[in-house]
């Protein structure tokens, strides 16, 4: 089978690098009616510093799931490769139904989703703990279409879905070249759409031009 290019192709591929610095649960999601993801991979440690992939068939649409524990509220990277959009990739990060690590994600190079700010380190207040200390921030307007974000979620608003209407985050029509990394860590590549305090320097956080090694 080949691999997708624009507007070609009937397998997608999406590589993820794990630049957090800890190992990390993974998780996947086939939505109802979808195929599975190829291998059908199960619920597993994503070890930090290293690089996993997930491979999709035309009429796809899923998530992968990345956080501190195996939380479904856990920060997601959805993606969809299916007939409605004319077999066109899609993907974004949400934030939706809860924040637990930073994610961002490139087409082609070019940061397209997502949001590397540290969002327990902002100072913001979460308004719904999960448990445990700072392992994931359940999002309260997980069900409210229309925004603005709760001020936690805030920073990423436009770049990862931080509510249901933040389409600023959806990434459609920019990865028809088929080539999608993501990557997890506050060292990942930022989209142009993250907004607030661009740069993880105002935020305190280092030099937000660093690229983890392994993603390319």
């Amino acid at each position: 089978a080949k691999e997708v290019g624009a507007f070609g192709g009937d397998r997608l591929t999406v590589k993820i690098t794990n630049a957090f610095g800890w190992d990390l649960p993974i998780s996947y999601q086939s939505n109802v009616g979808s195929p599975t993801i190829i291998g059908n991979p199960s619920t597993n440690t994503f070890l930090a510093g290293s690089n996993t992939q997930v491979v999709v068939t035309r009429n796809f649409a899923g998530a992968i799931f990345i956080g501190k524990s195996f939380d479904p509220a856990n920060s997601k990277i959805e993606i969809s490769f299916n007939a409605p959009q004319g077999y066109r990739p899609g993907v974004d990060v949400s934030y939706v139904d809860g924040y637990s690590v930073p994610i961002t994600c490139s087409c082609g190079g070019v940061p397209v989703t997502g949001c590397n700010i540290p969002l327990f380190r902002t100072g913001r207040t979460c308004p719904q703990n999960g448990p445990g200390d700072k392992v994931i921030c359940y999002n309260p307007k997980k069900l409210i279409n229309a925004g603005p974000a709760d001020p936690f979620f805030q920073p990423c608003q436009g770049a990862a879905y931080t509510y249901p209407d933040d389409h600023g985050a959806n990434a459609y029509g920019k990865c028809d070249g088929g080539d999608i990394q993501c990557c997890v860590g506050i060292g990942c590549p930022r989209p142009g759409q993250q907004h607030g305090k661009r740069s993880l320097e105002e935020w305190g956080f280092g030099n937000e031009t660093e690229i983890p090694a392994g993603f390319t």
